[in-house]
C-alpha cells in the first residue's frame, strides 16, 4: 500500500522527499480550508475569535509534519489502478538510490529488470561498503532542491528582520517621563497584566510596536512627547492589549509557517490574517476599556500621518497605513461583536484544532499496489448474495428515479412511457397491468408532459398520480403499479417529511408550485375565497426554514396572509380561515395502535374530556363549534379484556386533527414503560426538543445599540435553533425590527436572557412549534401550547383534581377559561399494564394536561418543582 500523495508525486519524481513535500502541502491545504469554512460560517464572531482560530490554524500546519513522522499512520483503502513504479517502503531517504541493477552480473550484456532491491539487498550492499551511481535527477528532486533554497531565503529576510527590529529596541532610550509611567502603571492594573513593561523610544518616525515575550517592549516614535493625552491612552491601550494576549508570539509562529510553507499562497494569506486580527482584537480591547470609536479613530489617524516610511518587520504595530481604512470602518460599525475570548471558548477552540490537526496529520488514504491483491477475498469476506444482488439493483434504481431529466410527451401511450423511461434511465421496466386495469386504464391509455429539468421521479408521479399509479424500485425492476395509499394518505404523509424553503417576495402562487414539485402532491388556491376576503392570490412571500416538516413551514407562511392548508377532495388547498373551519373530516382513532401497551379503556373518557378542554376547545360542540368526539362501540376483546384499547371517533378541521395526534403523541411517550420500545422521535419532536433545550441551556450575551434582528440572527446561530421574527404583530403595535438592544449577561439560561431583553421592548420569545417565535406580548397571550405534566409523585398529586384547583387559583388566575381566559387543564389518571417480568405489574399514573401560554407553563413547572421538594 502507499499513500495516496506519495502515489502521485511518484509519477513525476523519484525521491520520497518531495513525495513527503506534496503530502505535507495537501494537508495544510485542507487544514486551512477547514479554517476559511469555520469563518464563513461564524461570521460574526469577535476579532479575538478569529484570530484565535487563524493562529490555531498556523501553528496546525507546522505540527502536521511532526505528527506525520512521529505518529503511526492511520490507513484507509481505496481501489486503484497501475500506477509507476516506486521504491521500496523499507528504503530510507538516504539509502533509496540502491538498485539491483547496478550489482555486477556475470553476464555483462544481459539487461535485468530495474525492480528495487529488498531490505536484505539494502543490508548486504551497506556491509560490503557498495556505492552505486545515483539515477538521473528527477523532477522532485528539483523541486525539493527549489522548496530548500525557498527556505533558506525566506528564512535568512526574516532573520533580517528580526535582528533590525531587536537592533532598533537596543538602540532606543528608556522612556523615563513620569506621565507616561503613571498612565503605564494604571493601564497595567486596569487590563491586569502582571509583567513588567518597558516603555523605549527611538529616533525613528516608526509606528508603535510591541517587541518580547517575557520581558516586553513598548517602543515608541521620537515625537511621541509631544502626543495629546488621548492620543498617548490609546497607543498604551492598545499595545498593552498586544502584550496581554501574546500577539508578539503568534506573529513569529505565522511568520515561522512562512518560511517553512513560502510556496503555499494560503500560509501567506493565514498570516495576514493573524496580524489584521491581532490589531483588531487590540482595538476591541481599546473601545471595551470606554474610549469612543470617534476618539480612537482620530488617535489611530494622527499617528499614521507621523510615520514617514512603512518598515515591515514581524513586530505587532499600530497604525499601518495599508490596512487603516478598514480599520476605521471596521471601528466604527457598532454591530460589530467586540467580545474577548472567554476560557471556555479558547478551550473548546484549541481542543477541536488538536482533534482536526491530529485527524489530519495521521490519517492517510491508500491504494492498492495490485488489483488482484485488492480483489482477493480475505477471510472476513463472504460472497454477495442474491438478496445482496437485488438490494444493489433496487438502490441503482432510486438513485436513477432522482436524475434530472427533459421529459416532452404527448399522447404517449402508457407501455411506451415505459419503455421511453426505461431508455433514459437504462432500467428494466415492468407494468402490472392487473393493478392498472383496477384503475380503469390499459397500456394503451395515452398521456402527455412537457417538462424541463424535471427527476424522473416528479416526472412519473405527475404522469400516474392521477390514475392512483406509482412507479417503484421492485428488485432489479422499476415496477408501475397501484398506488398502495390513498391520494389523502400520500398528502398527509408528505406534509410530515422534511422541507427547505427560502423566499424573499416571492409570489404566493410561485410558492405554491415550488412545493407542489418539491413535495409530489396536488395543491390548488382557492382563487374565489381568496378574492371574496379580498386576498391577492400573488401576495409575497418571505420566509428561510431548514429543517422543519413540510406541514409546519406552510402554517407559517399562510399564517400572515390569514390562509390555511387543508385536505379536501384529495387535494391540498390554500383557502381562508373561515373557509377551512367548515372543511371538516371523520376519523377513527384505535387508541391502542396509537398509545401501544400504556392503555385502558377505563381512559377513554378521561381522554375525550381532555381534548375537549385543550385541543383548540372553541371548536367543539360543547362550546358551539363543529366538531364532534364519540366514544366508539367496545369490541368483543374490549369486553373480555379491560386492558384493551378503545376507539374515538372524531369530526373536526385538519388542523385540530394533527393537534390531537400531537398530543397522543405526547402522551404515548408519557404513559410508556421505560422498556417499551418506542418510535423514532419524528421531525417535530426532535425540532421541539431543541428549542426546549436551547431555552434552558446557558448563554452569553453582549449587545450594545444592535438591532433586533442582528440579535435573533446572532442567538440563532449560537443555539443552533429556528427563529422567526412575527412581523405582522410587531408592524400592528408600532415596533421596529430595527429596535436597538443593549444588553451584557453571561451564563443565565437562554429563556431568561430573552425575557430580560426583549420585555423592555414588550416583546416576548414563546416557543411555536417547530420555531422559537419573536412577538408582541398581546400576541403571546393568544397563543396557547398544550403540555403533559406527570404528578404522581407531587403531594396531593394522588387527586389530580385537587392539584389542578390549587393550580388554577394561584398561577396566573385570571387566564384560566372559567376567568374569561384561554388556559384549561385536564385531570388524566389511570392503570398502565406493566411487563410481566416486574414485581409491580400496575402502577397508576396520575397526568395533568395543560393549556396555557408559556409563561403559564413556566409558572405550573416552577410550582410542580416547589410541591415535590416538600417532604410527606
Amino acid at each position: 500500500m502507499n499513500t495516496l500523495f506519495e502515489s502521485f508525486s511518484s509519477s513525476f519524481t523519484g525521491n520520497n522527499a518531495s513525495a513527503f513535500a506534496f503530502d505535507m502541502a495537501v494537508r495544510s491545504t485542507v487544514l486551512l480550508l477547514v479554517a476559511l469554512i469555520a469563518l464563513a460560517i461564524c461570521r460574526r464572531a469577535s476579532a479575538a475569535a478569529r484570530h484565535r482560530l487563524w493562529l490555531l490554524s498556523v501553528v496546525g500546519v507546522l505540527l502536521i509534519p511532526i505528527l506525520y513522522l512521529a505518529a503511526p499512520q492511520l490507513k484507509f483503502a481505496l481501489p486503484g489502478g497501475d500506477k509507476p513504479a516506486r521504491f521500496s517502503e523499507a528504503t530510507s531517504i538516504t539509502s533509496q538510490w540502491l538498485f539491483t541493477e547496478t550489482i555486477p552480473s556475470s553476464k555483462p550484456n544481459s539487461a535485468q529488470p530495474a525492480t528495487p532491491a529488498s531490505p536484505e539487498t539494502l543490508e548486504t550492499a551497506s556491509k560490503m561498503s557498495v556505492v552505486v551511481d545515483a539515477p538521473a535527477w528527477h523532477t522532485g528532486d528539483v523541486l525539493l532542491v527549489a522548496w530548500a533554497a525557498g527556505v533558506v531565503i525566506v528564512g535568512l529576510l526574516s532573520l533580517i528582520s528580526i535582528a533590525s527590529a531587536q537592533l532598533l529596541v537596543r538602540k532606543s532610550a528608556v522612556l523615563t517621563d513620569d506621565a507616561w509611567q503613571g498612565l503605564l502603571l494604571s493601564l497595567r492594573e486596569q487590563l491586569g497584566i502582571s509583567r513588567m513593561v518597558q516603555l523605549r523610544s527611538c529616533d525613528r518616525p516608526i509606528s508603535p510596536m510591541t517587541w518580547g515575550l517575557w520581558r516586553p517592549v513598548i517602543l515608541l516614535p521620537r515625537d511621541c512627547a509631544s502626543w495629546t493625552d488621548e492620543c498617548r491612552r490609546a497607543v498604551l491601550l492598545h499595545e498593552l492589549a498586544h502584550i496581554q494576549r501574546h500577539d508578539w508570539l503568534s506573529q513569529m509562529l505565522a511568520q515561522t509557517a512562512c518560511v517553512v510553507y513560502w510556496f503555499h499562497p494560503l500560509v501567506w494569506f493565514a498570516n495576514r490574517q493573524v496580524r489584521k486580527e491581532s490589531d483588531r482584537a487590540a482595538d476591541d480591547v481599546v473601545l471595551t476599556a470606554g474610549m469612543p470609536a470617534t476618539t480612537y479613530a482620530e488617535q489611530l489617524l494622527v499617528i499614521a500621518q507621523q510615520i514617514s516610511t512603512e518598515w515591515l518587520h514581524p513586530a505587532p504595530a499600530m497604525a499601518r497605513r495599508g490596512q487603516l481604512s478598514q480599520r476605521i470602518g471596521v471601528l466604527l460599525d457598532p454591530r460589530r461583536n467586540r467580545r474577548g475570548l472567554g476560557r471556555r471558548a479558547a478551550v473548546l477552540m484549541t481542543v477541536v484544532a488538536i482533534c482536526a490537526v491530529a485527524f489530519i496529520g495521521v490519517v492517510s488514504v491508500t491504494v492498492a499496489e495490485d488489483e488482484a491483491l485488492a480483489a482477493k477475498p480475505t477471510s472476513a469476506s463472504k460472497p454477495a448474495t442474491a438478496d445482496d444482488k437485488l438490494t444493489e439493483a433496487k438502490k441503482r434504481i432510486e438513485r436513477a428515479l432522482q436524475s434530472k431529466l427533459d421529459v416532452e410527451i404527448e399522447d404517449m401511450p402508457l407501455q411506451e412511457v415505459a419503455k421511453y423511461f426505461g431508455r433514459q434511465l437504462d432500467v428494466n421496466v415492468w407494468i402490472d397491468e392487473a393493478a392498472i386495469n383496477q384503475q380503469g386504464l390499459r397500456v394503451d391509455t395515452p398521456m402527455t408532459i412537457k417538462r424541463k429539468s424535471i427527476s424522473a421521479h416528479s416526472a412519473l408521479t405527475e404522469l400516474l398520480g392521477p390514475w392512483q399509479l406509482v412507479a417503484v424500485a421492485n428488485g432489479d425492476v422499476l415496477q408501475i403499479t397501484r398506488d398502495p395509499l390513498t391520494n389523502r394518505e400520500r398528502i398527509e404523509r408528505e406534509l410530515q417529511n422534511t422541507t427547505e424553503v427560502d423566499f424573499q417576495d416571492q409570489p404566493l402562487t410561485d410558492v405554491v408550485l415550488y412545493l407542489k414539485d418539491l413535495h409530489n402532491i396536488q395543491i390548488v388556491i382557492d382563487d374565489a375565497a381568496l378574492n371574496d376576503a379580498g386576498i391577492d392570490p400573488d401576495s409575497p412571500v418571505n420566509m428561510t426554514l431548514a429543517g422543519n416538516t413540510a406541514e409546519f413551514a406552510l402554517r407559517l407562511i399562510l399564517e400572515p396572509l390569514g390562509l390555511e392548508a387543508v385536505v379536501d377532495d384529495d387535494v391540498l388547498k390554500i383557502t381562508t380561515k373561515s373557509v377551512a373551519a367548515g372543511i371538516l373530516e371523520t376519523r377513527v382513532y384505535d387508541l391502542k395502535n396509537i398509545l401501544g401497551s400504556a392503555w385502558g379503556p377505563q381512559q377513554v373518557d378521561l381522554l375525550r374530556q381532555a381534548i375537549i378542554k385543550c385541543d383548540t376547545p372553541t371548536t367543539w360542540t360543547e362550546a358551539g363549534g363543529a366538531g364532534v368526539i364519540a366514544q366508539g362501540p367496545a369490541t368483543d376483546e374490549e369486553q373480555i379484556d379491560t386492558s384493551a384499547a378503545g376507539i374515538l371517533v372524531i369530526r373536526q378541521t385538519t388542523n385540530v386533527h394533527q393537534q390531537i395526534l400531537e398530543l397522543l403523541a405526547d402522551l404515548r411517550s408519557v404513559l410508556n414503560p421505560p422498556g417499551e420500545k418506542t418510535a423514532e422521535l419524528t421531525t417535530r419532536e426532535k425540532n421541539e426538543q431543541a428549542i426546549r433545550k436551547a431555552l434552558a441551556s446557558p448563554t452569553e450575551v453582549d449587545f450594545q445599540d444592535q438591532p433586533l434582528t442582528d440579535v435573533v440572527l446572532y442567538l440563532e446561530d449560537l443555539h443552533n435553533i429556528q427563529t422567526i421574527v412575527d412581523d405582522v404583530a410587531l408592524n400592528d403595535e408600532g415596533i421596529s425590527t430595527d429596535t436597538p438592544i443593549s444588553l451584557t449577561l453571561a451564563g443565565i439560561p437562554l429563556q431568561k436572557v430573552l425575557r430580560l431583553m426583549l420585555g423592555p421592548i414588550k416583546l416576548q420569545a414563546v416557543p411555536y412549534g417547530e420555531v422559537l417565535l419573536i412577538t408582541t406580548a398581546s400576541r403571546a397571550k393568544e397563543l396557547q401550547i398544550v403540555r403533559i405534566y406527570d404528578v404522581s409523585d407531587v403531594p396531593f398529586g394522588q387527586d389530580p383534581k385537587v392539584l389542578a384547583a390549587t393550580i388554577q387559583s394561584t398561577v396566573a388566575p385570571g387566564s384560566w377559561k372559567g376567568a374569561k381566559g384561554g388556559g384549561a387543564i385536564a385531570p388524566f389518571s389511570g392503570s398502565i399494564l406493566r411487563p410481566e417480568n416486574q414485581i409491580d405489574p400496575f402502577r397508576v399514573n396520575n397526568l395533568l394536561i395543560v393549556r396555557q401560554t408559556e409563561q403559564g407553563h413556566e409558572q405550573v413547572a416552577a410550582l410542580l418543582k416547589q410541591l415535590r421538594r416538600v417532604k410527606r
